[in-house]
């Protein structure tokens, strides 16, 4: 598979929360984009968006 981060990267493990939402990638990924959708607000979504596009790192006192 290719496209939207779906190809095998060798380096990147994933996270046993995210693995945990379902056996398949379709619902795994369906799940999650839920989850995000009911625990962080829209406006830090924007703001990881545009950091991902720029290729900045973002982080707050939470990180600190």
């Amino acid at each position: 598979m290719s496209g939207k981060g779906r190809s095998h990267q060798p380096w990147l493990d994933l996270d046993l929360f995210y693995l945990s939402m379902g056996n398949l990638l379709v619902q795994r990924a369906k799940n999650y984009a839920a989850w995000l959708k009911e625990t962080v607000p829209e406006w830090e979504l924007q703001r990881i968006r545009e950091a991902v596009q720029r290729g900045q790192l973002i982080a707050n006192g939470a990180f600190a």
